[in-house]
């Protein structure tokens, strides 16, 4: 100890300086939890319930981001594909607006949800007057946030996942840091039955026998 007596200890001292902790409001012992680690040194970065700020319904496609707001859902073209588009943010919202030809003034208020039924129907009958494949054409590569919805068999064919060669030969998904190879095609049923019934013991007679009946 100097003359000048110990120093304060600073916030770059405490045990826990440094660190982040998200602290989930209202979730159990939350509050307690993040005022004990706040006065260990740690930043506190505090998330409230969604219906804290009455933004939230418990109601499915009410809200901003569960299919409630017409610009965030998926929607049904002319030859029964699926296409899903989701430009959050107003900037993003205003660019599909556009290549869709709908003024942004007749597309109402996107914070008001009572306006969100008519855009919705009006998107509805836009996305259904042609096949997905005009609008993949149209909206795919922009800042529009679209994308088809695809069926497996169709994902592999998809431009994007054929450029990144997501897939292999066999449809199998190929992951580019995996240390595993990707698995070999699958063997038709019946290939493997006498190797498996000779593992369980049984002779080439039983095995002739079994595979009569069972292969």
């Amino acid at each position: 100890m100097g003359s000048e007596g110990p120093g304060q200890p600073g916030p770059d001292d405490a045990p826990l300086a440094g660190f982040r902790i998200v602290a989930f409001a209202g979730i159990g012992p939350g509050p307690f939890a993040g005022m004990m680690l706040a006065d260990m040194g740690a930043g506190i970065i505090r998330v409230n319930r969604p219906g804290a700020q009455g933004r939230w319904t418990g109601r499915r496609e009410s809200n901003l981001l569960d299919g409630g707001a017409p610009w965030c859902g998926v929607y049904e073209c002319a030859d029964g594909a699926w296409i899903s588009i989701a430009p959050v943010e107003e900037k993003f919202r205003h660019v599909l607006l556009d290549l869709l030809g709908i003024r942004t003034e007749a597309a109402g208020n996107r914070d008001d949800p009572e306006t969100w039924p008519a855009l919705r129907g009006r998107l509805a009958h836009t996305f259904r007057s042609q096949p997905r494949a005009h609008w993949a054409a149209r909206l795919d590569g922009t800042d529009a946030c679209f994308a088809p919805v695809l069926i497996p068999d169709d994902a592999p064919e998809y431009p994007h996942n054929a450029a990144r060669g997501i897939f292999g030969q066999d449809g199998a998904p190929r992951f580019a840091r995996a240390a595993t190879p990707v698995p070999p095609p699958g063997r038709a049923p019946g290939s493997d039955t006498n190797a498996v019934l000779g593992d369980l013991g049984l002779s080439g007679d039983d095995i002739a026998r079994a595979t009569g009946r069972v292969a």
